[in-house]
């Protein structure tokens, strides 16, 4: 079986599409990075800053790497799970103090 080569040019082409970007249209990209439970808090109350700016729902794309991952997927599990809460406070309420 012989595997074709996509280039990168293409593959952002296709991407694009998907998204239903329009050609020459700027992505944002959003990187959380590792850390261990420190990061994860931290890239949480990015995400919630991000998204009190709102900034994150012009985002197209989330990268994660270990404590960021923690935070990126409960964020993504949330904003699928509850699309009605823009401003994310069911997902933040336990971590405000009392």
């Amino acid at each position: 079986m012989g595997s074709e080569i996509i280039s990168d040019e293409t593959l952002l082409e296709e991407e694009r599409k998907a998204l239903g970007l329009k050609k020459g249209k700027s992505t944002l990209g959003i990187a959380l990075s590792g850390g261990g439970i420190r990061s994860a808090s931290f890239a949480l109350g990015v995400l919630k800053a991000l998204n009190d700016q709102q900034v994150l729902d012009k985002a197209h794309y989330l990268s994660t790497v270990s404590g960021g991952g923690y935070a990126g997927s409960a964020f993504t599990w949330y904003r699928n799970n509850h699309p009605d809460d823009k401003k994310f406070t069911g997902l933040c309420t336990n971590l405000r103090p009392k």
